[in-house]
């Protein structure tokens, strides 16, 4: 298609200009040769351009994370995503991983007295909204599925350490659905989690606390 472009322009330009340019006829073949290699030369350089741009592109995007996730579901975890800000705890849900998330919707903070989310976001309570926020995450990728059968080989129950220190969770089944359980007792039924490239998250209606 390109040489059939370059051919068309040759002809116009051979009968429109003066008579004295058809002398230009007789070399149009020479003419067409110039004018393919320089588009082909344009062309390549076009693609390899293209190219780079877009390897660029793929080396400099960030992977899908469990933190990205919900900052996208706004307003979703506006609260949840506050607090992993203000506690600068980004690089724990937005790292390599692999972690398990248990992220507290919005509406999970309602069951405290007003105010508290604004006492734990001051600067003086950043080591309590640490150990809160650290208390929902597990190291690996722990499914449904999975959870499950560790419950039923620990004998109707089954913990593991939070990434907070000193931190444990404990998981159950009712009524054949595994539940998330904090140390003071709280039970949340788990539905299906999130997958991105560094975890899962599993979203909750309480917040758990160590």
């Amino acid at each position: 298609k390109s040489c059939a472009v370059v051919e068309i322009v040759l002809n116009v330009i051979c009968t429109e200009l003066s008579p004295n340019f058809f002398v230009y006829k007789k070399n149009k073949f020479h003419l067409m040769n110039k004018l393919r290699s320089l588009l082909l030369v344009a062309i390549i350089s076009f693609s390899v351009s293209n190219i780079a741009s877009a390897q660029n592109l793929i080396k400099t995007a960030k992977p899908p994370t469990l933190m990205s996730y919900m900052v996208e579901a706004y307003p979703e975890y506006t609260n949840v995503v506050k607090a992993i800000n203000t506690a600068r705890l980004e690089e724990t849900f937005e790292g390599k991983g692999p972690v398990t998330v248990f992220a507290p919707v919005n509406k999970a903070f309602d069951a405290f007295p007003a105010g508290t989310l604004d006492n734990w976001l001051k600067p003086e309570s950043k080591d309590s909204l640490k150990k809160i926020l650290t208390y929902h995450v597990v190291s690996g990728t722990w499914d449904i599925t999975n959870l499950a059968q560790k419950v039923k080989e620990g004998g109707g129950e089954f913990s593991m350490p939070t990434l907070g220190e000193g931190g444990r969770l404990s998981f159950i089944l009712e009524n054949g659905q595994v539940a998330v359980k904090d140390a003071r007792g709280f039970k949340t039924i788990l539905a299906p989690p999130v997958k991105r490239d560094n975890g899962l998250l599993y979203s909750l209606d309480k917040l758990l606390l160590p």
